[in-house]
């Protein structure tokens, strides 16, 4: 997914790739990309900030992009209109994700996730 949105938005293939990177076991961190490669981040919110303490603690030059106190678009709130069925999710992501989340038929997995969390149907919401 992530990749056809960059794809499809112009970046060349060969200009970008996908490591691990185990934020969580920051020790592990050097197993997977070298201390050389600069980190590139946002900040949204404190746990962008713990992040980038905990790459500079492991050796790593951290550059902050942009820094934005407040979300517009979350994950939660796309999440939430495909649940309830909504469209508008389609405008905050890219067209790629949106191809995605049809073919994976993601309202369907959120549906079935929610039915055995023992939460209400989507129609009682």
């Amino acid at each position: 997914m992530i990749t056809n949105a960059l794809v499809e938005a112009g970046v060349q293939r060969a200009d970008f790739g996908f490591i691990p990177f185990p934020i969580e076991t920051p020790n592990r961190l050097p197993s997977f990309m070298p201390r050389s490669i600069p980190c590139f981040t946002t900040i949204r919110e404190d746990w962008n900030r713990e992040k980038i303490g905990l790459l500079q603690a492991c050796g790593y030059e951290v550059n902050v992009l942009w820094e934005r106190p407040e979300k517009s678009i979350t994950g939660g709130i796309i999440r939430d209109d495909i649940f309830r069925g909504g469209g508008t999710w389609r405008s905050m992501v890219p067209p790629a994700t949106a191809r995605a989340v049809e073919e994976l038929r993601l309202r369907d997995r959120l549906i079935a996730l929610n039915k055995t969390a023992g939460l209400p149907r989507v129609d009682q919401v």
